[in-house]
């Protein structure tokens, strides 16, 4: 009868485990695929700089087209050499195309695919905001503004990630997507000549 302190004492640390572990589930979204022909026809070339912990890690252009099942895209080197290929879909499955060596093996091609899928293809399915406990989904758009929003999942009071874009005076549009408790930082900037 000693040890029934502890039993007890392990079973409520297992049930608040599992109740956190099944509040931490991402809340519901809605992917946004272009709805008209001409919207999937343009691609975009854009500046792409990676950081992490304030250290740069990648700087070169990426070129992106959205497609019906989703996002393809291709990274270059700042030369225009094609380093990695892929496509992400809505659901977030990836599927790789192409890659130099050195990248096939990392997990660039993943983290690259789950991060664009979170800038261009998922919103909350309730605007601005969709709740599931602990965690919450929301999109923050100033005013009337289309190209100006803010994007984000929070733990509580945890950022877990976060999308934000703008323009920059003559520099154009300009995307950041970061991950605060990893430390890295994924810019996009408009291609300028």
């Amino acid at each position: 009868m000693k040890d029934y302190p502890y039993f007890a004492y392990l079973t409520i640390l297992l049930s608040i485990c599992c109740l956190l572990l099944s509040a931490c589930s991402m809340p519901q979204y809605t992917a946004s695929i272009p709805e008209n022909q001409e919207e999937q026809s343009g691609g975009q070339l854009v500046n792409i700089r990676i950081e992490r912990w304030g250290t740069l890690l990648f700087s070169g252009l990426l070129a992106m087209k959205k497609q019906q099942s989703g996002l393809h895209y291709a990274m270059m080197d700042s030369s225009g050499i094609k380093l990695l290929e892929a496509e992400v879909n809505t659901t977030g499955e990836h599927t790789l195309l192409h890659a130099k060596t050195g990248i096939k093996e990392s997990k660039l091609p993943e983290y690259l695919s789950t991060s664009l899928r979170r800038i261009y293809l998922l919103k909350p399915s309730e605007l601005p905001c969709t709740a599931s406990l602990l965690m919450n989904f929301c999109i923050d758009q100033p005013g009337n503004q289309t190209t100006a929003f803010q994007k984000s999942l929070h733990a509580g009071p945890i950022a877990l990630w976060k999308v934000e874009t703008g323009t920059v005076g003559e520099r154009g549009a300009i995307t950041l997507y970061s991950q605060p408790w990893v430390g890295v930082r994924i810019y996009l900037e408009d291609f300028q000549n």
